[in-house]
Parts: C-alpha cells; sequence; structure tokens
C-alpha cells in the first residue's frame, strides 16, 4: 500500500513504520522511478559515526535493550524511550573519535540540561524547566583511533545509567557532565546489561513473562487464605478513589499490580502488590518516592507514620520492606496502612 500520513483524532500526524520497499509515485521517467524508502535511508543516515546518527543509533540500542514498544523513534516526545513499564529515559551519547579532523581525541561530556516540555496537541510548552525522564542512560563509543571505530559492534559501546532524580540532587541547573563524574555514580555495563540496570535505577521491575489483569490476579491469589483477597480489593478500591491509575504488571509466577501516580515530575508508584500461591504483600518503593520524600525529614515522618498507623516496621537500611497481607487482615492496621498513602498521594501532588 502506497504511503499516506495518519491524522490521530487529535489532528496529529502518526509516525508509522514505512516499508522498506516502498518506492517514489509519479516518478516515472526520472532518476528515482526505481529507488525504494531503503535507498533514501542509506543516502540520508549512513554516517553513524558522527554525533547526530550516533546519537540516533544509541537510542535504538537502548530501545531494543529494554524491550520499548514503540516501532518508531519519536523526535518530539519530552523523553527518548518509553520501557514497557512506563520508564522515561533520556539516552546521550558521545564517543573519543569524530569523523572529521581532529588533533587530538574528543573529551567525553554529556548534555543534561534542564528543558520545557513541548505538547504536540496544543502546540504549547509547559512553564518549567525540568529533567523529564526517571533514568539517563550515557552511550560512549570507546575506540580512540578512527581506523578501529565499528558502531555496529555492541563490544565497542559502553553504556552507563544513572537515575534522574540523582542528577537533580547532585547537578542542579548544570547543563552538562563529564565522563568522569558519570562514573562516580555508575558502574559501566554492557548493552545486555542495560534491560536489569536500567530496571534497577528507576526503581520498577521490567519484567518478562505473563501479562497479569485483575482477573488472572485473582485468580492466582485464590490460592491463598480468603481474607487476603479482601486485602487487595480494599487496595485497588483506594487506588480508584485516589484516582490512582493501576498497571498490571509481568511475570511467570508471581501475579502484581502497581497504583501509579502521574505526577508532572514523573510516573511513579509507591506501592506495588505482589500474589503467588505462597505468599502475598506489599512492597514499599522508597528509592522511587520524589518530592518531598526524597527529603530525609520527610522519608523519616513517612517511616514513623506507618510504624503507629499499620505496625509496619521499616528500617534505614531497607530499599524495598515488605508487608504480607496477613499482617493486614486487621481493618485497623489495613486502613492505617491507606490512610498514610493518602497522605504521601496528597503531599506528592502538592509539590507538583
Amino acid at each position: 500500500m502506497p504511503y499516506h500520513p495518519v491524522v490521530n483524532e487529535a489532528g496529529l500526524i502518526e509516525t508509522r513504520p514505512i516499508d522498506p520497499a516502498e518506492k517514489f509515485v509519479n516518478a516515472e521517467v526520472s532518476n528515482v522511478s526505481e529507488s525504494k524508502v531503503l535507498d533514501y535511508w542509506a543516502w540520508a543516515f549512513s554516517d553513524i559515526v558522527g554525533n547526530t546518527e550516533r546519537g540516533h543509533l544509541a537510542e535504538y540500542l537502548v530501545s531494543m535493550a529494554v524491550g520499548a514498544e514503540s516501532p518508531v523513534r519519536n523526535g518530539w516526545a519530552a523523553s527518548d524511550i518509553d520501557s514497557p513499564d512506563g520508564t522515561k529515559i533520556e539516552v546521550k551519547s558521545s564517543a573519543y573519535v569524530q569523523t572529521w579532523y581532529q588533533e587530538k581525541i574528543t573529551t567525553i561530556k554529556f548534555g543534561i540540561s534542564k528543558s520545557l516540555e513541548w505538547f504536540p496537541e496544543t502546540n504549547l510548552y509547559c512553564e518549567c524547566k525540568r529533567r523529564h525522564s526517571d533514568v539517563y542512560v550515557f552511550c560512549v563509543v570507546t575506540p580512540k583511533e578512527k581506523h578501529l571505530v565499528n558502531t555496529l559492534d555492541l563490544d565497542q559501546w559502553e553504556f552507563y545509567v544513572i537515575p534522574t532524580p540523582v542528577l537533580d540532587r547532585e547537578f542542579g541547573d548544570r547543563k552538562s557532565i563529564a565522563l568522569n563524574r558519570v562514573r562516580k555514580y555508575s558502574d559501566k555495563y554492557h548493552f545486555r546489561q542495560l534491560r536489569e540496570e536500567v530496571s534497577k535505577a528507576s526503581g520498577k521491575h521490567i519484567a518478562s513473562g505473563k501479562q497479569w489483569n485483575e482477573q488472572s490476579f485473582f485468580e492466582k491469589l485464590a490460592q491463598r487464605p480468603e481474607g487476603e483477597v479482601g486485602v487487595a480489593r480494599r487496595i485497588i478500591a483506594w487506588a480508584s478513589d485516589t484516582d490512582l491509575r493501576l498497571r498490571w504488571g509481568k511475570g511467570e509466577k508471581k501475579a502484581s499490580f502497581y497504583p501509579m501516580l502521574d505526577h508532572a515530575e514523573r510516573v511513579q508508584y509507591t506501592v506495588g502488590v505482589f500474589a503467588s500461591y505462597k505468599s502475598a504483600y506489599v512492597i514499599l518503593n522508597l528509592p522511587d518516592m520524589i518530592k518531598p520524600f526524597d527529603e530525609e525529614q520527610m522519608r523519616e515522618k513517612l517511616l514513623t507514620r506507618l510504624r503507629d498507623a499499620s505496625g509496619w516496621e521499616i528500617t534505614h537500611d531497607q530499599k524495598y520492606p515488605s508487608l504480607y497481607f496477613s499482617e493486614l487482615l486487621e481493618t485497623s492496621k489495613l486502613e492505617g496502612l491507606l490512610g498514610v498513602l493518602d497522605w504521601v498521594i496528597v503531599e506528592t501532588r502538592a509539590c507538583s
């Protein structure tokens, strides 16, 4: 079928994958009559060493590594990649050698400027500059001699992963970061390690396996004591009452869901709910909490309130503390927990 633009209900032209064999039309008796889109791509995008296309290639590699579902790049999005669990990823790339003449190799640094988000639905920008992603992935092409460079060789790339809140806290309004500073906040990773490391940095689990939904979750939970079903249903009702969006998890054995807060700073979940035939429990996502709970004083207040309201004792060395459903069968403890989470959501939204 010949190429034609797809215009959605908002009046936006949606980018769709083009068949590489697509030909130019109305091109009879011309030197492009037999040319295909693939020929155009080869003509336009073969410089995969230069800054522009190397950057696009880095985005593609990270997208493939985390299993992103979008089939095409969106050059106008506030962040470069959305992973399957909603993690927003910003990708930056650099290299020691360039396509032009160099007297010495390039000193590696990356842009980390805050920016205004643009909304294509209205052609307007938001009013405040910020970093829009959850995670930054810094990509380096490592050869230091031009004749050795092959950006299609994954062994020539190294990757570094830093949560955006770390950049906000440590670098504030700085516009760039040198590679030696990046290395203070991240280990070096290979392409095959990126999926797991992005998951860790975001505080979210990029899982594979079965996609759970409400029906299959409760079928799994039915293997547990009857009262635990009521705990899960109460948490789902609380999420609905609090205007949180449920995201159903993936996994072979553990069913899960996450009440998601669509916050101006970034999408996050405060608690995750898991069920298997062995156990059912809630986890608290401490590493991913945003303002004001990224501050020590508010974090301390949260832990105190949880202990007083539900008996949940959390130590400072626990990143993802868990509380079993069996400890929430007493109504006062469950409602105490949800009351504290109400407070967390109100305080977080107030900082947007």
